[in-house]
């Protein structure tokens, strides 16, 4: 595989999760070493063609690719946008298996934590919209508009006390 996309670390333990060109899903590399130790695909496909490694799967939303990784606060699983899906996987478990896929309203591009884990926001660039999953039901709770094509999040920890992310956005 080749065309490195963004990659997420576990700062314990030198792991690091790298989605590549071509895949659809992830690789595991153990940093120390300087080896990739495992290759994780997601069980939902990703479109009928694989065009080219750069451009992704030919599906019957156009073309489909991972473009999003990020390991959950409290490093207990990572989480994978690819096509209009987020697949979240066990990373405490050496098979990586796979927990559960969360459904987009339109193509993911990054995605980020909230500092505590409880929200995860998705980049849905085709939509103009970030969506705002809870972390613990896998459920989007909402999607904000943010202008167009919004690609990669970036979490500013807010005043707590402010209530939901949809209420913090307005501050």
């Amino acid at each position: 595989m080749s065309h490195p996309r963004e990659g997420a670390t576990l700062s314990d333990d030198g792991r690091l999760f790298q989605h590549v060109g071509g895949l659809n899903g992830f690789q595991v590399a153990d940093v120390a070493r300087g080896e990739v130790v495992a290759k994780v695909e997601h069980r939902a496909t990703l479109g009928w063609l694989l065009l080219h490694p750069r451009l992704g799967w030919l599906g019957p939303s156009g073309l489909q690719r991972c473009h999003g990784l990020a390991v959950r606060p409290g490093q207990h699983e990572v989480w994978s946008a690819c096509g209009a899906s987020v697949t979240i996987h066990d990373i405490t478990d050496p098979t990586y298996p796979e927990l559960a896929r969360i459904p987009l309203a339109s193509k993911a591009y990054w995605l980020t934590f909230s500092p505590d884990g409880r929200w995860a926001l998705v980049a849905l660039s085709g939509a103009d919209q970030v969506a705002v999953v809870d972390a613990e039901s896998r459920d989007v709770v909402a999607q904000l508009s943010t202008g167009a094509g919004p690609k990669r999040n970036l979490v500013i920890e807010l005043d707590p006390l402010a209530g939901t992310p949809s209420e913090q956005a307005r501050y």
